[in-house]
């Protein structure tokens, strides 16, 4: 027996019943209506919980295929030095008080260009760059920069 029932059962003996049994019985349809949407949402809410568990899986294994392509990315960087960036680094090592002007003007490039392999190799860890106290530029080889060029056989 449905709450409903129990209802219309309470109020048989009740005058007018009829009226109140027609709102009752619009009210049951209501609440079965409502009911049933309940019972929708439960499920939808399920079939979320399933695709987000699944989403966060996926954004695991996303993220870890960045850090390995990350990973392989910085490798690609540091077995292979183009042969302007190895050229640089020879420079650098061979003239320590070199400028940017100077392996522009040694390696027939435009000053920009070089400070983009500065930038480059800066970043990737061959090479540390900086201005002294009194503005004047210093290059310096990093000890990844002088393994490189020592496995190379250059130094």
């Amino acid at each position: 027996m449905g709450f409903w029932d129990i209802i219309t059962d309470a109020i048989k003996g009740v005058p007018e019943s009829a009226a109140l049994r027609e709102r009752l019985a619009l009210a049951a349809d209501q609440y079965t209506i409502l009911e049933g949407e309940i019972t929708d949402l439960k499920k939808k809410y399920s079939l979320l919980e399933t695709e987000n568990q699944n989403l966060r899986l996926d954004l695991g294994k996303a993220k870890e295929q960045i850090r390995d392509l990350e990973e392989q990315l910085s490798n690609r960087h540091s077995e292979a030095l183009d042969k302007i960036a190895t050229q640089i680094l020879l420079l650098v090592a061979d003239h320590p008080d070199c400028t940017t002007e100077a392996l522009a003007h040694h390696l027939k490039l435009h000053p920009e260009k070089v400070l983009y392999y500065r930038d480059e190799l800066t970043q990737q860890g061959y090479l540390d760059y900086g201005l002294t106290w009194d503005d004047q530029e210093y290059y310096q080889l990093t000890p990844k920069g002088r393994k490189t060029l020592s496995n190379s056989q250059l130094l």
